[in-house]
């Protein structure tokens, strides 16, 4: 009966637990987060219970600059917040993070939506800064022959004719008065085919849409339905990173996942890093360029209006096609992985994937070197003309905002170029100008095709 009673008890506390609002208040003392060398730094951290300063609460934080970890402590934080104070004397980035926790020393739990799925996180968050991020550069010198190496694999991807191996109509019930929605494999000479799901307006007249292709972040998954992007007026193709089967159980998945790993022999976005023939990202662009080449191909498409979208992983392949294919009219690239690789021998945060992480011998370093120079966002960006959108988080540990403004910072002075920054924001942060941008853009192809 003792046992029965306390664990009912357990069960309410924990519901009670569950049901409460939790509430970090981070702030800054600049608005917007970015400062001067030299100058100092404040962040605050406070957490609020349904409403009220929490009581008998304790918040322990990490202080990072450029990635590292500077110092750490905790502080009871019942009517004081957090206070936490630094500078940097270079361009760079900081940043606290907390972790919040009862008077017993148990981290605070809340239900949070993930892809669909209620998870229990801690409570937990952070907020940094940025000194003088516009100074942000690249630490190598750009290869001498990027572009001859790049325009071949163009050239021979364009080269094949294309094929469709795979193309299904599996437009759900509800859609079908609106859409058509395939499942799509296209032949491509990487080493496994264009993988997606391609959704058209139905009864599109020929040369009459504009397209928008949008790629993955990392990890194993199927493509989407973007009926969103659709239902504006578009072609849209949703390409599947690794040109793997989509629509597949979330076991499939991670079978798949296990299977390339092996063919890696570990971490897939490190393989290869050793020659620039070999590293792994070279069929995932060969793909990007086909994909792109493959909905130009489309009678749909108005021969016009080329849209690129991203994130993390996405966000790469979407600046790889804004600076590759000519035709690509506007870009959305958010928090970008695989940029300013080299980012560490100046004493910052590598972007993702941090390939030199896991390297001793000098030999190996600089062969990896040589490699990723041909695979980085920046010297991608300095190639592409169209509009530009993208974002960063200030304490994002995945793709730091470092490496987002090197990228950023070596855009083209002539093309227009949009940055969202949020200093709460992880790898989660959003882009706000986009939506608007796109919606805008829309409008004015249609007034274009009225005019006429």
């Amino acid at each position: 009966m003792k046992k029965c009673f306390f664990a009912t008890l357990l069960s309410v506390f924990a519901l009670i637990a569950a049901a409460a609002e939790y509430e970090m208040v981070f702030e800054s003392s600049k608005p917007g987060s970015i400062f001067n060398c030299g100058e100092d730094m404040t962040f605050t951290a406070q957490l609020l219970i349904n409403g009220k300063v929490a009581e008998n609460s304790v918040v322990e934080y990490v202080l990072y600059h450029n990635g590292q970890k500077v110092r750490e402590g905790k502080q009871q934080i019942s009517e004081k917040q957090l206070t936490v104070t630094t500078k940097l004397d270079k361009p760079g980035w900081a940043h606290i993070y907390c972790t919040f926790k009862d008077a017993r020393g148990k981290v605070y739990r809340r239900p949070v939506l993930w892809r669909g799925k209620k998870e229990m996180r801690n409570v937990s968050g952070g907020i940094g800064g940025m000194v003088e991020p516009h100074k942000i550069d690249i630490a190598i010198k750009e290869p001498a022959d990027f572009d001859e190496f790049w325009g071949n694999i163009r050239k021979n991807v364009l080269a094949q004719p294309i094929k469709e191996l795979e193309k299904i109509d599996i437009t759900p019930a509800e859609q079908k008065k609106n859409f058509v929605v395939y499942d799509m494999k296209v032949n491509c000479i990487s080493n496994r085919p264009v993988s997606g799901y391609l959704v058209i307006p139905k009864n599109a007249q020929p040369k009459s849409l504009p397209a928008i292709v949008s790629f993955h972040g990392a990890g194993f998954r199927s493509s989407a339905m973007q009926f969103g992007y659709a239902g504006k007026g578009m072609i849209a193709f949703d390409v599947n990173a690794h040109g793997i089967p989509n629509g597949k159980s979330k076991e499939f998945y991670l079978d798949i996942r296990k299977q390339i790993g092996k063919e890696c022999g570990g971490r897939y976005n490190h393989s290869g890093k050793e020659d620039r023939e070999k590293y792994f990202y070279k069929n995932v662009y060969m793909r990007v360029i086909r994909a792109l080449q493959y909905v130009k191909s489309l009678p749909e498409w108005d021969g016009e209006n080329l849209i690129i979208v991203g994130g993390s992983q996405g966000g790469a392949q979407a600046i790889v096609a804004a600076a590759l294919d000519p035709d690509v009219t506007l870009c959305r690239a958010m928090v970008p992985a695989m940029s300013d690789h080299s980012g560490c021998f100046a004493g910052r945060q590598s972007g993702w994937p941090r390939v030199y992480q896991d390297l001793k011998d000098k030999a190996e370093v600089e062969k990896a070197v040589k490699t990723m120079a041909y695979y980085d966002d920046v010297f991608f960006g300095r190639r592409i003309k169209c509009p530009i959108y993208t974002c960063t988080g200030f304490i994002d540990t995945v793709c730091s905002p470092t490496s987002v403004y090197a990228f950023y910072n070596n855009l083209p002075a002539t093309t227009f170029k949009s940055m969202t920054t949020t200093p709460t924001a992880p790898h989660t942060a959003k882009e706000k100008y986009f939506s608007k941008a796109l919606d805008d853009y829309l409008a004015g192809i249609k007034k274009q095709k009225a005019a006429k």
